[in-house]
């Protein structure tokens, strides 16, 4: 069950609010990987050496990865999201040359598995504490919100027609916020006061003492920045030092 006293995760979400965009995402993504043919599937994706057959293979492995973080949730039982990390991008490998009709059939058993996970949290499940694959120990209730940014990322990443500006404004909020965050919290991020003009909202990523300046323009455009799928075209800089707008990968 998604309870709404399990607490709050992610930029002040709790699952309440996070589920619901798991599963329209799912939706989303679920329906461009079933538009596929296989000759689609090895076109290349948004992701640099990445085919949109590797994509998909990816979700499907994050969803079975997230449910294992809810089963460790549940059960106490320590279950890491992946075995380790070459595992996992030799399962992505191999997952991605699959017939187009086989990666969709993973990935809606795979996503059929993580939902059932998801219902059968209690709001004390949800506070339980795990830890992700890059090492960060949070409350499970994190996880919707990594499966939230997992999706509406790749749905774009898949390069199908579906783009930033289709994101629901709640979910391009949350995402937005979410690479902000992260980035004020990476080595060589710059300073910046983000302005999203569509929303009337600002955000200092990083100490605003130190702010070298501004980047402004719709949460779309600034979503495909910070997150390095679009270049600024849109966004108005004003900045004395060029160079300081070179952002780390997100994700």
């Amino acid at each position: 069950m998604v309870d709404g006293a399990a607490g709050r995760g992610a930029a002040g979400r709790g699952a309440a609010e996070l589920v619901p965009m798991v599963l329209e995402g799912t939706t989303i993504v679920e329906a461009l990987a079933a538009a596929m043919n296989d000759q689609e599937r090895e076109r290349p994706s948004l992701l640099p050496g990445w085919t949109r057959g590797h994509v998909v293979a990816h979700l499907a492995l994050n969803a079975d990865a997230l449910s294992n973080l809810l089963t460790w949730a549940r059960t106490g039982v320590e279950t890491p999201m992946y075995a380790s990390a070459d595992t996992r991008a030799s399962d992505i490998e191999a997952g991605s040359v699959h017939p187009a009709e086989e990666l969709l059939a993973g990935l809606l058993d795979a996503d059929a598995r993580l939902r059932a996970h998801l219902d059968a949290m209690t709001a004390s499940e949800w506070r339980h504490e795990v830890r992700t694959g890059l090492g960060r120990i949070v409350p499970a209730e994190e996880v919707p919100f990594l499966r939230v940014r997992e999706l509406w990322i790749h749905a774009v990443d898949l390069d199908l027609g579906f783009d930033f500006a289709d994101v629901p404004p709640a979910v391009a909020d949350l995402l937005l916020e979410g690479a902000i965050r992260d980035l004020a919290a990476r080595s060589g991020t710059p300073a910046l006061e983000i302005v999203a003009d569509d929303r009337r909202r600002n955000w200092a990523m990083g100490p605003a003492a130190e702010s070298r300046g501004s980047v402004t323009g719709s949460t779309s455009a600034l979503l495909g920045w910070l997150t390095g799928r679009r270049d600024r075209s849109g966004l108005v800089v004003v900045i004395d030092e060029p160079d300081a707008l070179s952002l780390p990968s997100w994700l």
